[in-house]
């Protein structure tokens, strides 16, 4: 229903959230949370830190590639997509921050098995990793959070309230 021409924030809303490139969402997602994950890498591996604000920038890289590749769709599957998109960029990212380091104790200690350590472990051994990381340091978790929350606030469907019409005016007595 129109209203003087121009379409209600009902229609505005459902048209906001059909039609999703879905394929392309994902895309543009993995290739942004790629890149998130290679950022998070390299600040950890560098400054030996995590920062609550790397975090955000993942999250709102992989939200914004989901929603660029959507067609600028907002909807709670492209959510979910982001979501799973930001927590699989941050599990792989601390996967080889924590080989990285592993790698680098194994030189100091003059271990000369530690180049042959191979790039890609299997999934099993690299979910050990991830997980040794969280238990080590719990915080790791909120980090994630931040991601998380943030990937999922991006394309969120915009909120639509009803706004009561105005009451007609009284037409004054002639």
């Amino acid at each position: 229903m129109e209203y003087k021409g121009f379409p209600t924030a009902a229609e505005q809303h459902r048209e906001a959230a059909e039609g999703a490139n879905m394929p392309r969402a994902l895309l543009y997602g993995l290739v942004a949370g790629a890149i998130g994950a290679a950022i998070w890498f390299a600040i950890v591996v560098l400054t030996e830190r995590e920062l609550g604000l790397v975090a955000v920038i993942i999250g709102a890289l992989v939200g914004t590639g989901v929603l660029m590749g959507s067609g600028n769709k907002r909807n709670v599957r492209l959510q979910l997509l982001s979501v799973s998109l930001t927590l699989a960029a941050m599990a792989g990212a601390e996967y080889f921050i924590i080989r990285h380091f592993v790698v680098e104790y194994l030189v100091e200690q003059g271990s000369a098995t530690a180049s042959q350590i191979p790039m890609f472990l299997p999934l099993n051994v690299a979910w050990d990793f991830v997980v040794s990381t969280i238990q080590d340091d719990p915080l790791t978790l909120l980090f994630w959070g931040i991601a998380v929350w943030t990937a999922f606030r991006v394309p969120a469907p915009a909120k639509v309230s009803a706004v009561p019409a105005p009451a007609a005016r009284p037409v004054p007595p002639a």
